[in-house]
């Protein structure tokens, strides 16, 4: 009998295991106005956070196409109550296009402050966190022997290729897209060798809202590796290849060329 209960406390400690989450994303700031700060992310014992933060207008024109300055930061604490800043906090910011930012550490408590901003701007900041990896984004943690890349693009209104890789797959680990008008839209992403189209995915994304796929250790798109045309000396592209609607969207997209 004692035996058979420690088999099932150990299948029991096993299965708790295989359920816990090796990453946690969310979206912290919502249209936000600074001063502002988020709540504490969730914590699941994350080793390292990364922060992407975009801007929009509060009215019609009211946040500047040219660069604002200001200051967002990932912010951390050890009581709720005494934070200091972690990683290096963004300054400068151009509208629809995602600023990232990284910080390496585990803290009882993270959140993300922005105390200084042009107040005709929304603020959208998301953060992710992973037990495991390597963060990526602004310097001084942008350059790494994975040699992810990110590279973003606003604003879009039409298909266009994003980023390519050659020789080698492009192979993409995050995605965000960001809605910047009031209506729904929707559109498709391929990745082409030559002529050849070796992927082709589907997206949607809400009026005002967004599409992520956070930073995350498996590839959520790559070509088909089975297709006849793939193999590792490609020269491929990874393209918007549709859009519903012409209107404004910003893409982030992080990569890496295998």
């Amino acid at each position: 009998m004692k035996r058979l209960f420690s088999i099932l406390v150990t299948l029991a400690c096993a299965a708790l295991h295989a359920q816990t989450q090796p990453s946690v994303f969310q979206q912290v700031l919502t249209n936000a106005v600074a001063p502002a700060v988020s709540a504490p992310v969730r914590n699941i014992g994350q080793q390292y956070s990364i922060l992407a933060v975009v801007l929009s207008d509060a009215t019609p024109g009211s946040c500047s196409a040219t660069p604002e300055t200001g200051t967002i930061q990932l912010e951390a604490s050890y009581n709720n109550s005494n934070y200091f800043s972690i990683g290096t906090p963004l300054t400068t910011f151009t509208r629809g296009v995602f600023q990232t930012t990284s910080a390496p550490g585990s803290y009882s408590f993270i959140r993300v402050n922005a105390p200084l901003l042009d107040g005709n701007c929304l603020i959208n900041a998301f953060y992710s966190g992973s037990i495991s990896g390597t963060p990526i984004g602004s310097a001084p943690y942008s350059t790494f022997s994975e040699q992810f890349q990110v590279r973003g693009f606003s604003p879009i209104s039409a298909a266009q290729s994003l980023v390519s890789c050659g020789p080698g797959r492009v192979v993409v680990y995050g995605l965000a897209v960001s809605n910047l008008t009031s209506t729904a839209n929707s559109g498709s992403f391929t990745i082409t060798n030559g002529a050849t189209t070796t992927l082709n995915v589907g997206f949607a994304v809400p009026a005002n809202g967004n599409y992520i796929l956070p930073h995350g250790p498996r590839p959520y798109f790559r070509d088909d590796l089975n297709h006849p045309s793939s193999t590792n000396q490609d020269f491929e592209v990874f393209n918007l290849a549709s859009l519903a609607s012409a209107s404004n969207i910003s893409i982030l997209v992080d990569f890496r060329c295998e």
